[in-house]
């Protein structure tokens, strides 16, 4: 599992998506990347998130 996040204000997304994001995944943390950008696809989103799994 990967995530790969892009957030207009990585400290923001630290302080609040961060924890809600690994929570969900309980004691198994999956790897991650956030990247701050300048701007995102729609105008009101934050972030935006990828994630790659694979299931056998």
């Amino acid at each position: 599992m990967r995530i790969n996040v892009y957030a207009l204000d990585v400290d923001s997304y630290a302080s609040e998506g961060v924890p809600k994001v690994i929570k969900f995944f309980g004691d198994t943390k999956p790897t991650s990347t956030t990247v701050q950008v300048s701007r995102l696809v729609h105008p009101d989103w934050l972030a935006e998130n990828e994630a790659t799994a694979v299931i056998d």
